[in-house]
Formats: structure tokens, C-alpha cells, sequence
């Protein structure tokens, strides 16, 4: 972890959605540890006819997504998935779907979750579904496209370590860094294959932090751009953590 604008609202870490949906309203509930916010799904994905002409029945995807204050869909990227023709498939339909403003213990905020969705064909039936499905792995396992599979990749697997090469000050007031010196705000964040800062995400507050000062904190690190993380010499996707010290210097 490295040491060193919440574009709208402040953003937190939401748990995995695995709520069941009622296939005749397409309509998703998020209720877990606080956050309350539903998900409309207007379109459907369709099952890829590749993945059909091929023989797979089955397909999943994890995603993760950025729902700001007011319901809108803000970012998303795939962070594991069976086949790309299944995130192409989430991509063509998702930014159709309607979101109800995120709620974390009643009051409205933006948030980081998770979605597992799951397709599958059998017979002239294509489906597909927001909760926990088949175990990723043995999908793949069974139905023989493992060498497709995309998938976040942890840091310490990287080729070679990643580093910052554009780095955003927070654009902090003198008086508020003098009256809380030393305080600390940690987010985590996904960087993308071209080295781009993804959902910049609060993770913990040290010491007495104002608002302003964790959101001009979080834009900066939006702005941030990174080396690109590879892994066996191919573009990938990680995970990292930076930790702002609001110091008077």
C-alpha cells in the first residue's frame, strides 16, 4: 500500500448483491448491512450465440459497479468472467437499466457492489439471474473455456510492480489540514488494463477527518493514472489501496 474529487457523493464499499429476483418484474432488491438501494433490469442480456453455437449452456459473470447518490450507473467493469462474449452481452443492456438512489442507514449516498450474474440456455429457454451461482472455477472445469476466463489479478501476481505515473494532490484547505494534522483517509480502488484508477473506494478513517477533506481526496485519486499492470506479459486488472496523511508541511 502506497502513502502519500467523490465526484458527487461520498462512495462506500457495498456487499455482494444475492438478492432472488421475480422473473416476471426484473426488479432486484440490495438490502444488507444498511445499504438499501433496487435494480430495474430493463433489458435483458442475451445469451451470446456464439457461446450456443459452441454447446456451452452455462456462462457467469462478477461484476463490479459504481451507483452514485442519485441512481445513476457511474462505472462498471467485469472482474470475472466465464467468456468475454458474456460480458459483452452484460455491456450492451446495462447502461438501460434503472437504479433506485442508494441508501446507507436511510440517508442517500454512493456506492461500490458487487453483482454475480449468471446465464444459461436450456431448450429454446435463455435466462440469466443476479444471485450466487456455480462456483467460477468449476464451470470452467466442466464446461472446458478456462483458458478464456478473465479475472481480476491479486498485486503480488503482477509481472512487475505497478507504479503511479500522474499523481493529483487533494485540493485540501490549509485551515482544515492544520485543525486535523495527521488525520488519515484509506481507499481502495481498481486500476484497469490501461492503468486507470477505477471506483475509488473509502475504506477507513484515521483520526478526525471533515467530509470535504476525504472527497477532495477520493477525486484526486480518480485522477491518478498507473503503469499497466500485466500478468504472463498480458494486459490485466488489479486491486490496490492508498492511504492520504493530511499533513501541514
Amino acid at each position: 500500500m502506497m502513502k502519500t474529487r467523490l465526484i458527487a457523493g461520498l462512495c462506500l464499499l457495498a456487499g455482494l448483491a444475492s438478492a432472488v429476483a421475480r422473473a416476471e418484474t426484473e426488479h432486484y432488491t440490495l438490502d444488507t448491512h444498511g445499504i438499501d438501494f433496487t435494480i430495474d433490469v430493463t433489458r435483458r442480456p442475451l445469451f451470446p450465440p456464439s457461446m450456443l453455437n459452441e454447446g456451452y449452456l452455462e456462462g457467469k459473470v462478477r461484476i463490479a459497479m459504481e451507483v452514485d447518490h442519485t441512481g445513476e450507473l457511474r462505472d462498471w467493469m467485469d472482474l470475472e468472467a466465464s467468456h468475454p462474449d458474456f460480458v459483452e452481452a452484460i455491456a450492451r443492456v446495462i447502461h438501460s437499466w434503472e437504479f433506485s438512489p442508494p441508501k446507507i442507514n436511510g440517508k442517500s449516498r454512493t456506492v461500490v457492489t458487487y453483482l454475480d450474474i449468471n446465464f444459461s440456455a436450456k431448450g429454446a429457454v435463455l435466462s440469466f439471474d443476479l444471485t450466487t451461482g456455480m462456483d467460477m472455477a468449476r464451470m470452467n472445469q466442466i464446461f472446458g473455456y478456462n483458458r478464456e476466463k478473465e479475472e481480476l489479478t491479486s498485486a503480488h501476481k503482477l509481472d512487475t510492480p505497478i507504479r503511479p505515473i500522474h499523481q493529483v494532490n487533494p485540493a485540501v484547505p490549509l485551515e482544515a489540514i492544520k485543525e486535523h494534522e495527521g488525520s488519515k483517509a484509506r481507499f481502495t480502488f481498481f486500476v484497469d488494463e490501461w492503468g486507470k484508477v477505477r471506483m475509488p473506494t473509502l475504506d477507513r478513517i484515521d483520526g478526525d477527518v471533515e467530509l470535504g477533506m476525504v472527497l477532495a481526496a477520493q477525486d484526486a485519486l480518480s485522477q491518478w493514472q498507473f503503469t499497466r499492470p500485466t500478468s504472463g506479459s498480458r494486459p490485466t486488472r488489479t486491486k490496490l489501496a492508498q492511504e492520504f496523511v493530511f499533513i501541514n508541511r
